[in-house]
C-alpha cells in the first residue's frame, strides 16, 4: 500500500509540475480502474481494493498539489518547453523574458 500512495505522488508531482489540472480527469481514472484490476486478479474483497483506489486518487491529487507549488517556485520558462518561434535568440532576447 506504502508502494502504491509513494509512486502515485511522485506521478501527480511529475503531472503538476508540467500539465494543467485538467489532466487529473483521466489520470485519476486510468489509476482507479488499474488499482480495482489488479485487486480482483489477485482475489481481493472489494473493501481494501476501494480503499487502495481512494488512497491512490488522494496521493494523486496531493502530488499534483506539490508539483504546481514547485513550479511556481522554479523561474519562469524552465518548464515550458522548447521556445515557439523559429527566430533565432540572442542574448538580449534571454535575459528579458
Amino acid at each position: 500500500m506504502l508502494g502504491l500512495i509513494l509512486a502515485t505522488l511522485v506521478l501527480g508531482a511529475a503531472l503538476g509540475m508540467r500539465f494543467k489540472v485538467l489532466i487529473l480527469v483521466p489520470i485519476t481514472a486510468v489509476a482507479v480502474l488499474t488499482v480495482v484490476v489488479v485487486a480482483a486478479a489477485l482475489g481481493s474483497n472489494s473493501g481494501p481494493a476501494m480503499l487502495a483506489a481512494a488512497l491512490a486518487s488522494v496521493s494523486l491529487q496531493m502530488g499534483y498539489l506539490c508539483g504546481t507549488l514547485l513550479r511556481l517556485d522554479t523561474p519562469p520558462g524552465r518548464f515550458q518547453g522548447a521556445p515557439t518561434t523559429t527566430r533565432p535568440r540572442t542574448k538580449a532576447s534571454v535575459w528579458s523574458t
